[in-house]
């Protein structure tokens, strides 16, 4: 919904960014418009920063084995982050054993590194598109865009929520990867 006290408008009657700078959008900007850019805004805003100096990460360091490091991943998941959580257009995202299984079945290392932030991810996607699909579980996939930093690299992942017949919804998987 645009909100008016965002966007005051200088004597001229145009909008302004609101921040002193004199910056003022073309008389005919429509509401869309405006919040597309505040969007834009907002996104880079959004980047989740993993913080590899955790107690989680150091176990994953010392793991054996990939089986060892898909193990942790999976138990810190289950134990730490299994709940509820509110996307930013509105859905409310469980994390369960389905994701945590889904996320942590191959050794994939990106992944299991940012495990610990899924719920982080949730909260600060941006919703990509909603598609219609035949799974055993789900009737629609909603992904949504989340950046993350990993170090001193930037990524971009899609996160993929199952949306159920009963519009109940589940964090499913984690993926493409893309270095920015």
């Amino acid at each position: 919904m645009f909100n008016e006290s965002k966007h005051p408008r200088a004597e001229n009657g145009r909008f302004t960014d609101g921040n002193g700078t004199g910056k003022t959008y073309r008389q005919n900007t429509s509401y869309s418009e405006i919040l597309a850019a505040d969007n834009k805004k907002a996104s880079a805003n959004k980047i989740v920063k993993v913080d590899m100096n955790t107690q989680i990460q150091k176990q994953l360091n010392e793991a054996q084995s990939p089986k060892e490091r898909q193990k942790i991943a999976y138990r810190y998941i289950m134990d730490n982050l299994c709940g509820k959580y509110a996307t930013q257009d509105g859905r409310t995202v469980t994390i369960s054993s389905v994701g945590a299984d889904k996320i942590t079945h191959k050794d994939i290392e990106v992944k299991l590194r940012v495990s610990p932030h899924l719920a982080d991810f949730i909260k600060a996607g941006e919703l990509v598109n909603v598609k219609n699909v035949e799974h055993k579980k789900f009737v629609k996939f909603a992904y949504y865009k989340v950046l993350f930093r990993l170090g001193d690299d930037t990524y971009t992942g899609l996160l993929n929520v199952g949306i159920r017949a009963d519009g109940s919804s589940t964090l499913y998987d984690l993926n493409p990867f893309n270095k920015q």
